[in-house]
């Protein structure tokens, strides 16, 4: 709230500036909250985030309605306010759209964040149209004019699309070797988590992880049950000799540091009893049950085998604690029993780190399947609104850009996507179309009109971009602010979202000019919105 208000203080000058936006955001925040509350759903790791972001958001939001009155004399203020109130209102509806897609995942820390953050936005944006304007009406800003936003519109734009209209197929070219040069790193992105990772180095709980896994021999554990098809056992001399080999096995890979089946009893009693120091398996079955017989005294024996001694289970201790590691040891336990295992029985892994792990990849692999959601149904909003496919492409564009540039720096850095980063591209791509948004809606009303294509994006750009900057700037440093969590999953969260903010910044300021200015004259039949 600190660093937002500055921001906005320094922007416009006055107080009126800083008190509503702070305001709606805050009337936005306490409805999700107090919602949340009443159904007794908890803050957890991931909706703690939600405050932070819904203040960026509605300040954002605000800001659109600040610009729109700050250099407009008193009478046609309601008339720019109202002009502004349809974008807004659209670029509420598409982060809605973006929070919902998180959603696509059944697990209730991930479920709630897209749930309540849909339900906030909406909130923040029911808030911004009627808190804001009614705040504005009874005190409006001071008429000291924003000299940043006159020098933003009056000189810098013209300069930008200047350039970009000389330039456009450069300007189209750069950005296409950008994206060339990063798809490389898309091939490369892997879905991956380890939570201990999500803490510092420093933590106790990450140092305890390491001195378990040192002294321990390994952190993770897993089981590989073997099973018993129809009425045999596992007690059989083939059954144990399989599951001793396939302990020999796993205990030879990298990420695995220790394995333990039911054979290591057996050899124990079974060279102590006939003197032999190479410790071998017992031979027959009914030496084999005579041994599990004196071991069903000793407590540890039920974690080796049931009492009935149908299922065996061999214990792993993995050292290496990515879903990722987890889940190849587990598919090499299965594929080797298939190929190498004793007639009759099954191998199946599971074991509690091993459904977390496989829990992991299904939140990641759902915020993918969300992202996807997100997209077309952005996309059908806005080929709804602006009754042409390819302005709705052309308000895409500029945001699957960095988006996806952003994914293939993490493929070429060697950064996963895990749990939590995945979260990134739904809230960007519903944050960052926003601004794509407001810059379209302007151009194609001016475009419908009549205007050229340069005249409109011109006068479009001179009213919009100072907006697209502060917006830009106060929801960048919203989420910047996270970089000061302890907790490394919120502040890459956001870290890498600031970043992608600002590069969609970049693609609406260079490449969604030099798009549009391919248009021509507005096809025959464009729509009017009601």
């Amino acid at each position: 709230m600190l660093a937002v208000s500055l921001v906005l203080f320094a922007l416009f000058r006055s107080v009126q500036a800083v008190v509503i936006p702070l305001c709606s955001s805050g009337l936005g925040i306490w409805v999700v909250l107090g919602v949340m509350g009443a159904l007794e759903v908890p803050i957890t790791i991931t909706t703690a985030i939600l405050p932070s972001v819904l203040l960026a958001l509605g300040c954002a939001y605000t800001l659109h309605l600040l610009s729109a009155v700050s250099n407009s004399a008193e009478a046609e203020r309601a008339e720019a306010l109202l002009a502004v109130s349809f974008p807004v209102a659209l670029s509420g509806l598409t982060t809605t759209l973006g929070f919902l897609a998180v959603s696509f995942v059944r697990i209730d820390a991930i479920r709630d964040i897209g749930a309540f953050g849909a339900f906030g936005v909406l909130s923040v944006v029911a808030a911004t149209l009627t808190v804001g304007p009614a705040a504005l009406s009874f005190w409006p800003l001071p008429n000291r004019g924003a000299r940043f936003q006159r020098w933003i519109g009056g000189r810098a734009t013209p300069l930008v699309l200047g350039f970009v209209h000389r330039r456009r197929r450069a300007v189209l070219t750069a950005w296409l070797l950008a994206m060339t040069a990063v798809s490389v790193g898309l091939g490369r992105l892997a879905i991956e988590t380890d939570v201990i990772l999500w803490f510092q180095p420093d933590d106790p709980i990450r140092i305890a992880y390491r001195n378990i896994r040192d002294r321990l021999s390994g952190i993770s554990p897993l089981n590989v049950v073997i099973e018993a098809a129809g009425p045999a056992a596992v007690n059989t001399p083939e059954a144990i000799s399989a599951i001793d080999r396939l302990a020999t096995h796993l205990e030879a890979l990298p990420a695995v540091g220790r394995a333990i089946s039911i054979a290591d009893p057996l050899r124990q009693l079974h060279g102590g009893f006939s003197g032999d120091a190479t410790l071998p398996l017992p031979e027959s079955e009914a030496a084999v049950s005579q041994y599990l017989v004196l071991l069903e005294s000793k407590p540890y024996v039920r974690d080796l085998i049931t009492a009935d001694w149908k299922s065996a289970n061999l214990l792993l201790r993995v050292d290496d604690n990515r879903s990722g590691a987890l889940q190849g040891v587990a598919k090499e336990a299965e594929r080797w029993w298939r190929e190498n295992g004793a007639p009759g029985y099954a191998a199946r892994t599971t074991g509690i780190m091993y459904e977390f792990a496989r829990a992991e990849d299904a939140i990641a692999f759902g915020q993918l399947r969300g992202l996807a959601f997100a997209f077309v149904t952005v996309a059908g909003l806005l080929f709804a609104i602006f009754r042409s496919l390819r302005l709705a492409w052309i308000a895409l564009v500029p945001n699957l850009v960095p988006i996806a540039m952003g994914f293939g720096a993490m493929g070429l850095l060697g950064v996963p996507l895990d749990a939590g980063t995945v979260l990134i591209g739904n809230l960007a791509f519903g944050i960052a179309v926003d601004d794509s948004i407001h810059a379209v809606t302007g151009f194609f009303e001016r475009w419908r009109a009549g205007e050229s294509t340069s005249a409109a994006l011109g006068s479009t750009y001179r009213s919009v971009a100072p907006p697209l900057i502060y917006t830009t700037a106060v929801v960048a440093l919203g989420f910047a602010v996270l970089a000061f969590s302890d907790f490394t999953f919120i502040r890459a969260l956001g870290v890498l979202t600031a970043v992608l903010m600002i590069l969609c910044l970049l693609a609406d300021l260079l490449l969604l000019p030099a798009m549009l200015i391919r248009l021509g004259a507005p096809p025959e039949g464009v729509a009017s919105r009601s």
